[in-house]
């Protein structure tokens, strides 16, 4: 449990280091008793764990990790494709993930469901056009859960209010840094997983946008406070 504990305290390289020795161990016992290292279900919940990690100490890194679990189930391909988009920093990574999104939409209607979160927040990031706007607004609009709903909803206000409504603007902004604080302090062993992943996407959307007041806002109020490594 020691690398789910330490991220709460900005140990990022420690954790890392205990990620490191938990799948060692993992993989040596799997190897003793012939069996996938998988039997134990903890394995793939530290990869994941693992993976968020390393998006703070070496993003470019991740994709090592994931790529063990991206085929292990569909909200694993979920996982996949959301980390990825948190993380891309070339354009061959780009384009892989939009071949696994459209061999995920073409495979059923359940998955093309199923990863429509990944799907919105894709478009929005790296194809910003006039169309995936509304595309976004009318999903928002739609009684359709999907992962990122929130998030998108958020930025999307930011984006209309920017110009014109200076109290709705700051009561975004204000959410979204309540909302990754949250999860940060009292989001139990490994609850920051989710608010390193958001703020990753907000960050990618405030510099994209040009929301520079939004982006120093996070990165004051979050990365410096929760995702700087102190050790």
């Amino acid at each position: 449990m020691y690398g789910h504990v330490l991220p709460h305290f900005k140990r990022w390289n420690e954790a890392d280091k205990q990620f490191t020795i938990a799948d060692d161990l993992h993989n040596a016992w799997a190897k003793k008793n012939k069996v996938s290292p998988s039997e134990d279900w903890h394995y793939y919940h530290n990869l994941h764990l693992w993976s968020v990690t390393k998006m703070v100490v070496e993003p470019h890194k991740v994709s090592e990790i994931l790529i063990e679990i991206q085929a292990l189930n569909t909200q694993d391909l979920v996982d996949y494709l959301d980390y990825s988009s948190a993380t891309l920093i070339t354009e061959d990574q780009k384009n892989k993930l939009e071949r696994l999104l459209n061999l995920a939409e073409a495979q059923s209607p359940e998955l093309k469901k199923l990863v429509l979160s990944s799907r919105l927040y894709f478009n929005i990031a790296f194809n910003p056009t006039e169309s995936t706007f509304q595309e976004v607004i009318a999903a928002l609009k739609s009684k359709t859960y999907f992962k990122n709903k929130r998030l998108l909803s958020t930025f999307i206000t930011l984006l209309q209010t920017q110009n014109t409504d200076l109290k709705l603007y700051t009561k975004a902004q204000n959410r979204i840094v309540d909302e990754l604080k949250t999860n940060f302090e009292r989001g139990g062993f490994d609850g920051w997983k989710k608010s390193v992943m958001d703020a990753l996407k907000y960050k990618r959307l405030f510099q994209l946008y040009g929301l520079s007041d939004s982006l120093t806002l996070i990165e004051k109020d979050i990365f410096d406070v929760y995702m700087t490594a102190m050790d």
